[in-house]
């Protein structure tokens, strides 16, 4: 087992080694983050890596997502390819469990078709209309972010990291979709909590790079999985980044206060709640449909 990673800007982390937690102790990453505020640190506990151990199911999309994102950062030698049509026979889920297991991506040949056309996508049209491509050479992939909050570790994983000599630091996200029409991108962000992600990972750069504060971007890159794989880039407004910055630090106070006192008690337990009918079914019923 390799040492502890400590606090500050580490590159080369092989994706298997973040998604263990390479910190001294458990630490905090996005995604937990947004387990605490969505359900409770009761659910956030069972899914840490180093406490529950708990493992999210792989969807279609989060395979395809995971294909991009390797052949993004040129680690395709990560990747293990499958013959299988589809993961509905239990070999193939077989298969694609064992190779997670041992901190590689799995993908079927039809996979990495569609992962190709998508990453040609990215790289073509993600830069238009601007000066600060996140395809430069100082530009770094799947970069690792390690500080603490308090006596709590945080930890991050950018998609694209641009640190310039001259002033910026500029993090670039990837993410595939279904649509990147305004009104789908902005469900997404509120569904899946990627105000909470940016403020997030802003904070870690801030406070490892702190000759950068003040001078940090977060840029989404949404991305179609189908042709013609429009992509369109985004920057969050004030409104919510404002939201994600309270949502973040609600969620730091508790994995410290969890942590500090070993306690990820469900704070639903010993409750009692009435549930009223929902508006639109009283509605229903009135209107005898």
């Amino acid at each position: 087992m390799s040492a502890p990673l400590g606090v500050g800007i580490h590159y080369g982390v092989p994706a298997a080694v973040y998604h263990a937690d390479p910190c001294e102790s458990p630490s905090l990453s996005s995604g937990v983050a947004r387990t605490i505020l969505d359900q409770s640190i009761a659910h956030a506990w069972h899914e840490h890596p180093k406490l529950g151990g708990g493992k999210k199911e792989s969807t279609a999309a989060m395979t395809t997502g995971s294909v991009v994102h390797s052949l993004l950062a040129g680690e395709d030698s990560d990747l293990e390819i499958g013959t299988y049509d589809n993961f509905r026979i239990k070999a193939a889920q077989e298969w694609r469990d064992a190779v997670i297991a041992q901190g590689r991506t799995p993908a079927l040949n039809r996979d990495l078709d569609d992962a190709r056309f998508i990453v040609d996508s990215i790289k073509a049209k993600a830069a238009l209309g601007i000066d600060n491509s996140p395809f430069v050479e100082h530009g770094r992939s799947e970069v690792t972010a390690i500080w603490k909050e308090g006596e709590a570790y945080c930890r991050a994983r950018y998609d694209r990291l641009v640190i310039d000599p001259n002033g910026y630091a500029d993090i670039w996200d990837w993410k595939t979709t279904t649509d990147v029409s305004p009104d789908a991108i902005q469900r997404s962000i509120i569904d899946h909590g990627y105000h909470i992600q940016a403020a997030f990972y802003l904070r870690g750069l801030a406070t490892v790079l702190p000759d950068y504060a003040g001078r940090c971007t977060f840029v989404f890159v949404f991305v179609e999985t189908k042709a013609p794989y429009a992509v369109r880039r985004v920057c969050l407004g004030e409104s919510f980044m404002t939201a994600g910055r309270h949502l973040v630090g609600e969620a730091i106070n508790q994995w410290r206060g969890a942590m500090e006192s070993g306690l990820f008690n469900d704070p639903f337990a010993g409750q009692t709640i009435t549930m009223p009918a929902p508006d639109w079914y009283i509605r229903k019923l009135e209107e005898g449909n």
